[in-house]
């Protein structure tokens, strides 16, 4: 009955192997016991199919070495088999660069350029570190990637041709990290080269406030107002006299307006036409100027009878 007990754990032992890691050279299992055990390696010159031959090797240490690199194996046993890639060479020494071409509101604009390897993946986060890709995992394009991270916090954009033009758009604004992370290989053996990979931060250009028309003009007092703009930290206002703002009315030149929609300016003489445009000032950049728009007491207040 021991006997019995016995050969039947060493079965179970000898089915539960699995592979845990993989490497250009070399594989490790999960832990077995006999460390001695013979197995038998199939190896596949097409990526399908196996040759009839085989060889007969021993798991050391958890550990089969003495692997080709990218290629296809089949490990078995009397009792199960396992399936798998070994990595591809990891790139030796790629070059890689990315050029931000213009940042207009809510899109960014860049070239990516690399070389010595085989391709190269394109990932971007906002606000936060960077993310590592994992080794043997290939990564698709996100097709949304305001929503759900490839990884952790970061977005893929894709696997990148070298001097090809990206355009993002739709973005919140913020600071955006970029990184193109060279790879040798493809789906389960592709190898990512992680380390001293250049990071490049850029943000979009905040949009123009879009203004709103006037509608109180009385007694010397005007209302103005616009719409929010997301990142906005204070909005910046011009008060003139004439519609190519070439005599600024002084104390609301260039005037900080804290980061409301509506303001109350005060003028000097109702009869007289005044015109205004306001941007928007960010943590990181500001906004091109608004049109100008006319603040007319006669019309406003004709409009209101």
């Amino acid at each position: 009955m021991l006997n019995i007990i016995l050969i039947l754990l060493f079965t179970l032992n000898i089915k539960a192997f699995e592979i845990t890691d993989r490497y250009e050279d070399k594989i490790k299992i999960s832990k077995i016991e006999n460390t001695q055990n013979i197995f038998y390696l199939y190896q596949s010159k097409n990526g399908m199919d196996f040759d009839k031959e085989f060889k007969e090797v021993k798991i050391s240490n958890n550990e089969l070495k003495g692997l080709k690199a990218n290629t296809y194996y089949k490990l078995k046993s009397n009792k199960s088999e396992k399936k798998f890639w070994t990595l591809a060479e990891e790139p030796k020494k790629p070059g890689t660069n990315i050029t931000f071409i213009k940042s207009e509101a809510y899109s960014i604009k860049m070239k990516v350029y690399y070389s010595g390897c085989e391709g190269a993946l394109l990932v971007m986060t906002l606000n936060y570190e960077l993310d590592k890709p994992i080794d043997g995992t290939e990564y698709k394009k996100n097709k949304n990637f305001k929503e759900v991270p490839n990884m952790k916090n970061t977005f893929v954009l894709g696997n990148i041709k070298d001097k090809e033009e990206i355009k993002l758009e739709n973005l919140n604004y913020g600071i955006y990290t970029f990184s193109l992370i060279p790879y040798n290989g493809n789906e389960e053996s592709i190898n990512y080269k992680i380390d001293k990979n250049i990071e490049r931060k850029t943000h979009p250009q905040l949009p123009v406030p879009k203004q709103k028309e006037c509608e109180s003009f009385k007694e010397n007092v005007a209302e103005i107002r616009w719409e929010r703009v997301e990142g906005v930290k204070y909005y910046e206002v011009t008060v003139c006299k004439d519609r190519n703002c070439n005599n600024p009315i002084l104390e609301y030149d260039k005037a900080d307006l804290g980061n409301g929609t509506e303001f109350t300016i005060y003028l000097e003489d109702e009869k007289k036409k005044y015109y205004w445009k306001i941007k928007a000032i960010g943590l990181y950049n500001s906004s091109e100027y608004s049109e100008v728009m006319e603040i007319d007491y006669d019309y406003i207040n004709s409009a209101k009878k």
